[in-house]
């Protein structure tokens, strides 16, 4: 009964907005279900934030006040509440997209299959005729997809104020003992909101410090949320720590080979968005692990490699910095400094395109020549 009714809700809601959108239910309704969120930490407040949830799926609620109201349940009191909004945050618009094209897609297979086997028997031609009937589907789906995802931002962009949200929501983690499950969901919102709004919360790394051990249970989840709050306005002091703590307890051989992999390819990342916070010593003893038996591990360590090749090949010893080094002039290289942007003044390899034009510039005169003959 109260599933019949959720969905009554939300198909009412649905069929409400369906031509036009009704601003003045919608607030009333979005403020009411507000007032359950703050004020309730039971199973309404559980209902009310999947009904949110479901509206924005459909389209139907997806202004930056619904994104609003249901990341306000990342600070609500029930775990679960809170892990749903969490995990609505997390995820993109991309993949509820795509999942409602599926299951569109899915009942667009059974009315086919329904209308070719009810009155006659299956041939190749009708087979056929299927599979293009639904690729033609699939690709119309596709299409509507990507047109909606250009029109719309990411649930997260929207957020009011998400220095003072990743804030409050670190101050909640620091605080409070929960679940696994929710400390990990809150890490992947701060880890998120971090690296894609480029903020500045200091603490969040000696806290996930506390961590990254090779024992600890979905390390690899963890090192991910690291890897993702890294970004050019990042201290490299704050860094320079966690690099010291991945190279202690997993780029060394007392460790698993697969924990080395994991511990290379996070600096990796971490160097791909944050630079300027590798020091000479630790990039030449992780690329050392380039001839490592395990090939897993010797690919990490030239992936770093070849990235500091191209970025700051200075800090790589003359061992590693490739035979190809001599072509680049060092007067010509820049290293950038914290906090220093790159800006380009010319749009880069438009020297390439030279011999081009004047090529198609020849080639156009020669042909009005033989025209004007």
């Amino acid at each position: 009964m109260r599933s019949v009714i959720i969905n009554h809700i939300i198909n009412d809601i649905k069929n409400m907005n369906a031509h036009k959108k009704n601003l003045a239910v919608n607030k009333q309704v979005q403020n009411y279900i507000f007032d359950i969120l703050k004020h309730n930490t039971d199973t309404l407040a559980k209902r009310a934030i999947f009904i949110m949830i479901e509206l924005y799926k459909k389209q139907v609620w997806n202004d930056a006040k619904t994104v609003n109201v249901i990341a306000s349940g990342c600070f609500n009191e029930n775990q679960k509440v809170l892990m749903m909004a969490c995990h609505f945050l997390i995820e993109t618009t991309e993949v509820n997209y795509a999942a409602e094209s599926d299951s569109e897609d899915d009942e667009a297979e059974v009315e086919i299959s329904k209308k070719d086997t009810h009155h006659s028997k299956k041939t190749k031609a009708k087979e056929a005729r299927k599979e293009r009937e639904l690729k033609r589907l699939k690709r119309r789906e596709r299409r509507k997809s990507r047109i909606q995802l250009m029109r719309n931002f990411f649930p997260i962009d929207m957020i009011n104020n998400p220095q003072d949200f990743c804030d409050k929501l670190f101050a909640q983690l620091k605080k409070k003992n929960f679940k696994f499950e929710a400390t990990l969901a809150m890490m992947a919102v701060l880890g998120r909101m971090i690296g894609r709004h480029k903020l500045i919360v200091l603490n969040f790394y000696p806290f996930m410090m506390k961590y990254m051990f090779p024992h600890q249970k979905e390390i690899a989840k963890i090192l991910a949320y690291v890897a993702e709050s890294c970004h050019e306005l990042t201290p490299p002091d704050e860094l320079e720590t966690v690099l010291k703590h991945l190279i202690d307890n997993f780029v060394n051989e007392r460790v698993n080979d697969d924990k080395i992999t994991m511990g290379l390819r996070t600096i990796r990342e971490m160097s791909e968005k944050a630079p300027t916070f590798m020091d000479e010593f630790s990039l030449n003893y992780c690329a050392e692990f380039k001839n490592y038996k395990e090939k897993n591990v010797a690919a990490a360590a030239r992936s770093l490699i070849n990235y500091f090749r191209d970025v700051n090949p200075d800090l790589l010893s003359k061992k590693f910095r490739g035979r190809f080094d001599f072509l680049d002039k060092k007067s010509e290289r820049k290293t950038y400094m914290y906090g220093e942007l790159k800006i380009n003044e010319r749009v880069d390899g438009a020297e390439l395109l030279q011999p081009g034009i004047l090529y198609i510039e020849n080639y156009s005169n020669i042909v009005r020549r033989r025209c004007s003959y």
